[in-house]
């Protein structure tokens, strides 16, 4: 499906349902159409050719879809167009080329260390984004299980298609008390999961 298909509201709304019911189809589908947006985004973010040389687009995007993947099945994304999803994929690879160039940075200032670029060049993948080349389906499994029993609640709920308003009325919480309270989760979870 192209871009243009997906342009219409109501097939992209299917698509990103499916893709949180864990549709490996849609999944592909998600990754045919707007991989290229993120490749794009970081392309142009890495800018300094140094920092090129180190890291290729094709990891930077692989890492910010994996996360995508991880986060939009937990329930976390609420989106209603392409043009939201373009936005959010551009803001998490911004995010993942500063994390890029913030190693690249310390790197550089760490005189004391004996560290080859060459061999950072060779494997930056396994540098850096070991934890996140698996599939993305098996890390949502690793953090499901990492979740409070209060956190996977909130999950089941999300993927079970409940809006934050009907969370929010359940649990005596805010909608963006909610919002904040998986986001968080979700962070803690990854975080352990790659610890």
């Amino acid at each position: 499906m192209t871009e243009e298909a997906i342009d219409d509201c109501g097939d992209f709304r299917d698509l990103i349902a499916r893709v949180r019911d864990g549709d490996e189809d849609a999944a592909v589908e998600l990754v045919n159409v707007y991989e290229p947006h993120v490749r794009r985004a970081v392309r142009i973010r890495l800018g300094a050719p140094k920092l090129r040389q180190l890291v290729d687009s094709m990891d930077i995007s692989q890492s910010v879809l994996g996360n995508f993947f991880v986060r939009a099945v937990a329930g976390q994304f609420e989106l209603d167009t392409p043009k939201q999803l373009v936005a959010l994929l551009s803001r998490m690879a911004e995010n993942r080329v500063r994390d890029w160039q913030r190693r690249h940075s310390t790197l550089r200032r760490d005189k004391g260390r004996e560290i080859s670029l060459t061999h950072l060049r060779q494997e930056p993948a396994a540098v850096v984004y070991a934890d996140e080349e698996a599939n993305p389906l098996d890390m949502l499994e690793r953090v499901l299980k990492e979740l409070t029993p209060e956190d996977s609640q909130l999950v089941e709920w999300r993927r079970a298609g409940d809006s934050w308003t009907e969370i929010a009325d359940r649990t005596n919480k805010t909608p963006d008390a909610l919002r904040m309270q998986l986001r968080r989760a979700v962070d803690r979870a990854l975080r352990a999961v790659k610890a």
